[in-house]
């Protein structure tokens, strides 16, 4: 998701994790300006990738990496900046956009070649950490339909946006598989990490 520093954006620290040279800085390739995973808009190399030095500690905590580009994008009807909450904004209990391009079933092979869009109710934190535990931590948030499952992000979303009114409260962090009842997906929660967000993105 791009900030209003045409040059940076925000996404999943979890790509350190990807260790094989094809997820070097000047290997990511992004596409922006086209909801088509193949074709249309623009795309742009990243210069840079910095991640939350306190990731993973425990696992999947401060899910969130700044990205800067190599060269700066041009605002248009097709790519603008996404708005963040303040430091330490509660996350509404209501539903959030989510958008990917990440499988559309729990085994499926296939990926979409148009971005897909789901709206997502926030879970209150003390209901998911009924499945999670402690493993979920005030960095963190849920978003999904806790009881029956069936519509949430899954295997490739990792990085999209959650999104009320313009403002991006969350970042697709994990889940244990896909829309499953009682395993909502886990955001990180931006507004937690917003002073962090500010020092390495200038936002």
């Amino acid at each position: 998701m791009c900030l209003n520093e045409q040059d940076t954006l925000l996404w999943f620290g979890h790509v350190e994790r990807m260790s094989d040279e094809s997820t070097s800085p000047g290997a990511i390739r992004l596409r922006v300006g086209s909801t088509r995973r193949d074709s249309g808009g623009r795309i742009v190399r990243v210069a840079n990738v910095t991640v939350h030095p306190q990731y993973g500690r425990p696992e999947f905590d401060n899910d969130i990496a700044v990205l800067r580009l190599a060269q700066p994008l041009n605002f248009n009807a097709a790519v603008n900046a996404i708005r963040l909450p303040q430091p330490g904004d509660a996350v509404p209990l209501v539903r959030l956009t989510v958008t990917g391009w990440g499988l559309t079933a729990p085994r499926g092979r296939r990926i979409p070649r148009m971005m897909m869009e789901a709206q997502v109710p926030v879970v209150p934190h003390w209901l998911c950490r009924l499945s999670y535990g402690d493993a979920l931590t005030n960095h963190m948030f849920c978003g999904g339909h806790f009881l029956i499952g069936g519509v949430s992000s899954c295997q490739g979303d990792s990085g999209g946006p959650a999104v009320f009114r313009g403002i991006a409260y969350g970042v697709v962090s994990f889940a244990r598989g896909c829309a499953l009842p009682l395993s909502p997906t886990v955001f990180t929660n931006i507004a937690s990490l917003r002073d962090w967000v500010t020092q390495n993105a200038g936002v």
